[in-house]
């Protein structure tokens, strides 16, 4: 923005400042990627008829509304819930941290499940486990934000280890 301070609001659907982030026109940071990604899909911003306008936002927050108070949290199909999976999306707290694992185009790897550490040692306390999220972290904040399933990205860094090995031999 040039050192220009904005202080007029605007009003988008989250979609609109997720793509912003990804073309690199703003800057979001991990916390408020992660919460705009899960909003995204309740969301949705307006309609294009004045009359279906408040039952449109209506159904909207009723959708979100039910998101946050399901449990499990998590795909149970797999019959491998991680304990976080048993906490609301309403109550869930999360403090990104660095997993030991970057991507090979250099983006950090952070894991979501974790409390912040004056929550360290409270048990019914935990984010989301399934989800990870990249960053590349650089001058003026991050950039190429990306939320992905953690099974996805510790596949994938697997993959690329094994064959970093197999190409050292």
């Amino acid at each position: 923005d040039g050192g220009v301070e904005h202080t007029a609001a605007q009003f988008a659907p989250a979609t609109t400042w997720l793509e912003r982030a990804r073309q690199g026109s703003i800057i979001v940071f991990p916390p408020q990627y992660f919460l705009l990604h899960m909003l995204s899909r309740f969301l949705t911003g307006g309609t294009a008829s004045l009359e279906e306008g408040p039952l449109h936002f209506t159904a909207q927050r009723k959708k979100l509304r039910a998101f946050l108070r399901r449990v499990p949290t998590a795909d149970t199909q797999t019959g491998r819930a991680h304990p976080t999976a048993a906490i609301a999306w309403a109550d869930k707290v999360m403090c990104p941290h660095h997993f030991k694992i970057t991507t090979p185009d250099g983006r950090v790897v952070l894991g979501l499940d974790k409390p912040g550490p004056e929550l360290e040692g409270e048990e019914d306390r935990g984010g989301d486990w399934e989800r990870v999220m990249l960053v590349k972290f650089g001058t003026g904040g991050a950039r190429e934000v990306e939320v992905r399933l953690r099974e996805d990205v510790l596949k994938a860094a697997a993959e690329e280890e094994e064959g970093q090995q197999r190409s050292r031999l």
